[in-house]
């Protein structure tokens, strides 16, 4: 039986769809990008958070190269992903909207939130976010919010 089915049945399908190989790589290129514009960082992340983490599949095709040795961090609100999470993942949290995200300081948020909500979770990261970099997998028609243009205003 396959994953998404057995999410179902169980009633924990938070609209888990897992981030594509290509859109990691289309990150992993713009983060290496942004870090060597910022040579203070020396192209190194030490510490990633990923909200909505699922069963680890964004660390698994992120952290190869120059970010293999990162830490992992994740929240994630379905019991059966979260049992299926790798080791070295350290779960902060399983709610989302339950949670704070100032007090979890880390190099970069990633997030690939579920599309009905993308709005609110986007804002929130955005105005909580205890990092330097945020990456959010999210519709272009954010650009038409005026919430979250705002937020990122007052994120500076």
């Amino acid at each position: 039986m396959n994953l998404i089915q057995t999410l179902k049945e169980n009633g924990e399908d938070f609209e888990f769809y897992p981030t594509t190989e290509e859109i990691v790589n289309a990150l992993k290129i713009k983060v290496k990008e942004v870090l060597d514009k910022n040579s203070y960082y020396d192209r190194y992340l030490s510490k990633v958070l990923d909200i909505g983490c699922g069963n680890g599949s964004f660390f698994a095709k992120f952290c190869d190269g120059d970010f293999k040795n990162i830490e992992k961090f994740g929240i994630e609100k379905s019991n059966l992903l979260a049992e299926q999470l790798p080791e070295d993942v350290v779960l902060l949290g399983s709610d989302f909207n339950e949670q704070t995200l100032i007090d979890k300081k880390v190099d970069m948020i990633f997030c690939n939130p579920p599309y009905s909500e993308y709005d609110l979770w986007t804002e929130k990261i955005i105005l909580q976010g205890n990092a330097e970099y945020i990456a959010l997998v999210i519709p272009v028609r954010w650009r038409n919010q005026e919430r979250l243009k705002e937020a990122l205003e007052r994120r500076k």
